[in-house]
C-alpha cells in the first residue's frame, strides 16, 4: 500500500487544498486476512499529517508499535458502538 500526496508548490499553483490518495495493490491486499487489511489501512492514514497540508510523517512515528497501539483502540471504539442503536 502507499499514500501520495500533492507537494504544497503544486497545491499553490493550482490553487487547490491538499488531499492523500490511499493505493491498495490488489493482488496482496485481498490475500490479507481482516486484521492485516485494517492494519495496513491505519499505517497508511498515519502517514497524513494532522495539519493536512500535503507532507507525510516519516516511519521514525508510523511503525508496527504505533500501528498496534491505534488497531486496538480502534478495536476498542468498534467494540463499544457495535451494541448502540442509532
Amino acid at each position: 500500500a502507499r499514500c501520495h500526496g500533492m507537494a504544497k508548490i503544486m497545491q499553490k499553483a493550482l490553487n487547490i487544498d491538499a488531499f492523500y490518495v490511499l493505493e491498495f495493490l490488489t493482488e496482496r491486499f485481498e490475500k490479507m486476512n481482516e486484521e492485516e487489511k485494517t492494519k495496513t489501512i491505519i499505517h497508511e492514514l498515519m502517514h497524513i499529517p494532522q495539519n493536512f497540508g500535503g507532507g507525510f510523517k516519516h516511519h521514525n512515528f508510523v511503525h508496527e508499535g504505533n500501528v498496534n497501539k491505534f488497531y486496538k483502540e480502534y478495536m476498542r471504539r468498534k467494540n463499544e458502538n457495535q451494541w448502540k442503536v442509532f
